[in-house]
């Protein structure tokens, strides 16, 4: 659940969280996370904005974690790939080993586009 505070904005409207599922508009309206919920999927989340701050200000840790997220994730995804690369030629050697490099890397491709993940 939201904290209190954290604003989200759907079709240009705001609205604000506050807390315990509970959810207001900017004329005063009351919702609950579920009407609020329902409205983004309605949209697909193509004109919804999540903001941590209720004011769209950084946090205070904001940039410190995402460099720290950054370097993870870049780990992560480098000892993927080392580990798709070694098992494809462990699997082919040196003759198959390039085509399952590549059938390994469609099933990545394929888990980002069904997580709605592109990679450029």
């Amino acid at each position: 659940m939201a904290p209190a505070g954290r604003t989200i904005e759907i079709n240009d409207v705001i609205y604000t969280c506050l807390g315990k599922g509970k959810w207001e508009g900017p004329d005063g309206e009351k919702l609950n996370w579920i009407e609020i919920s329902a409205m983004a999927s309605a949209l697909g989340n193509k004109k919804v904005v999540y903001e941590a701050n209720a004011d769209g200000t950084i946090s205070d840790d904001e940039d410190g974690r995402m460099d720290i997220a950054e370097q993870e994730f870049y780990d992560k995804a480098l000892a993927l790939a080392n580990e798709l690369k070694e098992e494809a030629y462990e699997i082919g050697g040196d003759f198959r080993g390039p085509g399952y490099e590549h059938k390994l890397m469609l099933q990545v491709k394929d888990a980002f586009k069904k997580a709605k993940l592109k990679l450029r």
